[in-house]
């Protein structure tokens, strides 16, 4: 009996360091995410304040850092580990910078998308699947690129605009080849959607279409296994 409880109090206080460790690792990370949305949000207000003398709107500020929390949150609890909730900090804080600055001005600087498809494929070659990634990347943007051109000379008008055509190619950069087409579906479909509902008797030129894009792959992060590798009981 005595062995029995000795055993029994060493395993409690085993999964008792186990969740502490666990617990102070979710804390920095979450930490770590505050900061890099802050500086995410100021790289915005200060792009939009020195070239388009304009503000981030609040409301979109508070849904991304929502969404952003709620992302790096649930993947930690699926099991994620600590270099995978590092690499979703920084992809939420890009996806924050576009999502504001396109919402306000309808411009994507390229700097933003660039440093979307460097990230991507950092993460994809600390997976090993870079080339996959690589290729899903290149036929994306192959294939949007030439849509947008179709559109240019046969309309006259911009159907996508360049800034859009890098960020696909991001994204696909992050997400595995039968993902891709399922967020490119969503997000044109809400961007429909919103049209249908919002502006259909308002002459604006141009809606902001990274929003939608950022919005999709923000919902595919909060699924189990989607872009992220999670623990064994999820998989």
């Amino acid at each position: 009996m005595p062995e029995k409880s000795t055993t029994g109090i060493s395993d409690n206080i085993n999964k008792y360091e186990v969740t502490v460790s666990a617990l102070l690792s979710m804390t920095i990370i979450i930490i770590i995410l505050a900061v890099i949305l802050y500086l995410a949000y100021i790289t915005a207000a200060l792009y939009l304040s020195a070239v388009h003398d304009t503000r981030p709107p609040r409301p979109v500020v508070y849904v991304c850092c929502l969404l952003a929390i709620v992302s790096v949150s649930l993947n930690g609890a699926y099991g994620v580990e600590a270099t995978g909730l590092l690499f979703l900090s920084l992809l939420t804080g890009l996806l924050t910078v576009m999502t504001l600055t396109d919402i306000a001005v309808c411009r994507l600087p390229r700097i933003f998308t660039l440093s979307l498809i460097v990230l991507g494929a950092a993460f994809r070659y600390s997976l090993e699947e870079l080339t996959y990634s690589l290729l899903n990347a290149s036929l994306w943007f192959g294939m949007t690129y030439l849509l947008r051109q179709f559109f240019i000379t046969a309309k006259g008008t911009e159907a996508l605009g360049l800034g859009d055509v890098f960020l696909i190619a991001g994204i696909a950069m992050w997400t595995q080849p039968q993902h891709t087409p399922l967020l490119i579906t969503a997000a044109a479909s809400g961007a429909f959607l919103f049209i249908l509902l919002f502006c259909r008797h308002r002459h604006q030129q141009a809606l902001p279409f990274a929003p939608f894009l950022c919005a999709s792959l923000y919902a595919l992060t909060l699924l189990p296994d989607s872009v992220f590798r999670t623990s064994e009981i999820f998989t």
